[in-house]
């Protein structure tokens, strides 16, 4: 192929610690591929995000050494397969309850006397700090992955002597210790192997990959700090590839090794052409990344694009901030008998919680499944909690519920019966997704729903002194990058919600 300047420089480069910051649509996989060719006698480890995307790397990286896999089918081999009898996908809060037997044990340590329900929310509670401690490079649980719902527990055990805020803390890290021993025996069929559990074994067994010359590493910005603790370790060659400004997964845990790499000496190197779309739609993202305060910029490399909107006889996707924008889509879908599809399948987009958030909205406790909705005294605590909180998730699922109404029912019934649904996103008029599900794909014509960050809202920035500055992007960083992500995966024409219309129009 014909490399770019900068893919050229970035194939020439070598490095003990090698990092592409590659923009959206950049030609990261290509130029790894020319990277590899180089080098045809050397073994590399190329760790991905997802088996797709491994699936996909393994035909184009073939007749190299190149070996595409994903962090948990690497350490499957290693700790996994032991726990072959016992993997589950997840685990629920009932099923910790009932192992842990969660009630008798608080009941004899604590003279803790709630009901059922109460139970619930403990047990969720522990099993969010189990998960907390899998996804950090932490050797034991502590104090600081004690999951923040932690809080409303305060009111449960109100009146029950010497259990303040550490208290609290001390006794969830030992029901999560518990937990995890339980999980981590072989024996034990009463609670499963977790995936997220046999990686977190493989990082804790201080794997040695010396048969790799080289480590390359997709998503950098997004990589498990389990992970980043394995490879980080490894003496070989390290090659980490991302795009520092496509970090949406902080709220799981995630942590950009791009930075990590260059403070460890790595040598940094830029893609900044993109090969997905033209000038227009690369000016969009380049004033949003501007925010940022980012001065490299993204050149749109495709040829002809345009910004504006999308006929209603063009078949296009429809990008969502939160699981709830897309309930919306899909409810005006059905409506207007469009022909509708959802990217990763209905089932991702927890659209039962919104039934939850409606039940607490009736006060029909009985009916809700969720221990954290079930554990608020009503809809306006809820309501008043998610807006304290600033949850992305729980907000606009209240929002929707005033909206909808007693029709949330009839709506999300009918999206299980796949009413309306077409048998093939190629088929559809209408496809739908979060910018999360929409990561790492693209489509001709994508449309921005209205519940992005609203960046005429943001402060003037070149007004504060930089540490403020710094603080303010530290609350908003991951909402911008959302948004650029979302405008990224249009090919050749994007509409504009109303406020980055209005933000780009100013």
């Amino acid at each position: 192929m014909q490399l770019t300047l900068e893919q050229q420089s970035i194939v020439e480069t070598e490095a003990p610690i090698l990092v592409v910051r590659a923009f959206a649509g950049a030609g990261k996989t290509s130029t790894l591929l020319e990277f590899a060719k180089t080098r045809k006698n050397k073994k590399m480890l190329y760790l991905v995000l997802n088996k797709s995307v491994q699936i996909e790397a393994e035909q184009k990286f073939k007749g190299t050494l190149v070996k595409p896999i994903t962090s948990h089918a690497l350490a499957f081999r290693h700790t996994g397969a032991r726990y072959k009898h016992k993997l589950i996908a997840g685990l629920k809060p009932h099923e910790v309850e009932k192992a842990l037997r969660l009630a008798d044990e608080l009941s004899r340590e604590i003279g803790y006397s709630g009901n059922h329900n109460d139970d619930l929310v403990i047990a969720s509670v522990v099993l969010d700090t189990l998960i907390k401690f899998l996804y950090s490079p932490d050797r034991e649980i502590q104090g600081k992955h004690v999951h923040e719902h932690y809080k409303r527990l305060e009111k449960l055990f109100n009146g029950i002597g010497g259990l303040d805020e550490n208290a609290i803390k001390q006794l969830i890290v030992i029901q999560a210790k518990r937990l995890w021993s339980k999980m981590t025996d072989i024996n034990d069929r009463e609670v499963g192997m977790l995936h997220d559990g046999y990686l977190k074994l493989f990082q804790l067994s201080d794997p040695v990959l010396s048969e790799y010359d080289y480590l390359l590493v997709d998503e950098s910005q997004d990589m498990n700090p389990v992970s980043m603790s394995i490879i980080f370790k490894q003496s070989g060659q390290k090659v980490f590839v991302g795009d520092s400004h496509q970090a949406i997964y902080g709220w799981r845990g995630a942590r950009n090794a791009l930075g990590f790499a260059i403070k460890q000496g790595g040598v940094d190197r830029y893609l900044t052409g993109s090969f997905r779309f033209g000038p227009n739609i690369a000016h969009v993202a380049n004033k949003i990344l501007a925010i940022k305060g980012e001065t490299v910029q993204v050149h749109g490399l495709s040829g002809a694009d345009h910004i504006g909107k999308i006929g209603d006889d063009e078949a296009k996707t429809v990008i969502s901030r939160s699981n709830a924008g897309v309930f919306s889509q899909t409810a005006r879908a059905i409506n207007n008998q469009q022909s509708w599809w959802h990217i990763g399948g209905s089932e991702g987009y927890r659209f039962e919680q919104i039934l939850d958030i409606y039940y607490l909205w009736k006060r029909q406790f009985s009916l809700i499944r969720d221990p954290f909705i079930r554990s608020f005294t009503d809809f306006p605590e809820l309501k008043l909690y998610a807006e304290e909180v600033e949850d992305a998730e729980i907000k606009p699922r209240c929002r929707i519920t005033e909206e909808y109404g007693e029709a949330i029912p009839d709506i999300i019934d009918r999206i299980k019966r796949k009413e309306g649904a077409a048998d093939s996103m190629d088929q559809s008029v209408l496809v739908m997704s979060t910018a999360h599900k929409a990561k790492g794909l693209e489509w001709e014509n994508v449309q921005l729903d209205n519940d992005f960050i609203e960046l005429c809202d943001i402060p003037d920035l070149s007004k504060y002194g930089e540490m403020e500055r710094q603080e303010i992007l530290r609350t908003i960083g991951e909402d911008l990058n959302i948004l650029y992500v979302a405008a990224t995966r249009a090919q050749k024409k994007l509409q504009l919600n109303f406020d980055l219309a209005m933000y780009l129009g100013r």
